[in-house]
């Protein structure tokens, strides 16, 4: 396993602060027409609406963190499997570059939402009918932050929401792109290994089969639980749809749950 271990070790750490992180704020992602929002409640908690406020951009960080962790890990498994030799130049501490990706997605994500999707009175408004239909609770209980793409004021473009939402639409797809690009690129390497393995290997044949398997799986979850409803939730926003509040929140929270099992159930050798 070698490096890859560690990679995977510092992988299972973040996951798991992901589920601390969903169990302690009790993020709700809502949907609202022409918006959407993402509420931590701190009414008869143990913290107040700062710490609130800063546990919703953490979850931002953390699904950004995700989006660059689902390339890294894709990248670092076709350089293994072609030999590249960009691996030799990422051993020990060095390895923890690696995770420079990811830290740069959820640095633009925390921004994001720290500053551009911050609450303000118009998208008060906006929220207040929802916010306590969905929850049964009012703006000053809890932190949210979202966009407010059409203005209800003059039925306006909002330029300050569309272009960070465009940005964070711009890191999904590249996030995408990449899972699917280095996928793919090892999917046809470990295809084409199998084939050319010596017959009587057939224990290192048996366990290629198993780690290409498991590569087909652990790309399709990301791509169900995370890609998938975000980009929607973001394209029905767009146009003024409601799109099902059930479907964000709950798969984002299972992904940390879920991630593992493929290499789990799959791999046995």
């Amino acid at each position: 396993m070698g490096n890859y271990k560690h990679l995977l070790i510092g992988v299972s750490v973040f996951e798991m602060s992901y589920a601390v992180l969903d169990i302690v704020s009790e993020t709700t992602v809502l949907s609202i027409k022409e918006s959407f929002v993402v509420v931590v409640p701190y009414k008869d908690r143990f913290f107040g609406r700062n710490t609130a406020m800063v546990l919703n951009c953490i979850y931002y960080a953390f699904f950004g963190f995700s989006m660059g962790m689902f390339v890294i890990i894709f990248a670092y498994r076709s350089f293994v499997s072609t030999g590249n030799t960009i691996l030799k130049k990422f051993k020990g501490l060095k390895m923890l570059t690696w995770f420079a990706f990811p830290i740069f997605y959820a640095l633009v994500w925390l921004l994001v939402a720290w500053i551009p999707l911050a609450p303000f009175p118009e998208m008060d408004n906006v929220v207040r009918d929802f916010l306590f239909d969905a929850v049964n609770m009012t703006v000053d209980e809890v932190a949210y932050t979202g966009p407010l793409f059409y203005s209800t004021i003059d039925n306006s473009l909002r330029f300050s929401a569309i272009l960070p939402a465009a940005l964070q639409w711009v890191l999904t797809a590249s996030s995408l792109f990449l899972v699917i690009f280095f996928g793919v690129r090892c999917y046809l390497y470990i295809g084409k290994l199998v084939d050319l393995t010596d017959l009587r290997s057939i224990r290192l044949r048996h366990l290629q089969k198993q780690l290409f398997v498991a590569l087909v799986f652990q790309a399709t979850v990301p791509l169900i639980l995370m890609h998938i409803p975000v980009t929607v939730l973001y394209t029905c926003c767009v146009f003024n749809i409601v799109f099902d509040t059930f479907s964000v929140a709950t798969t984002i929270a299972l992904f940390p749950a879920i991630d593992p099992l493929p290499t789990i159930f799959i791999v046995k050798s």
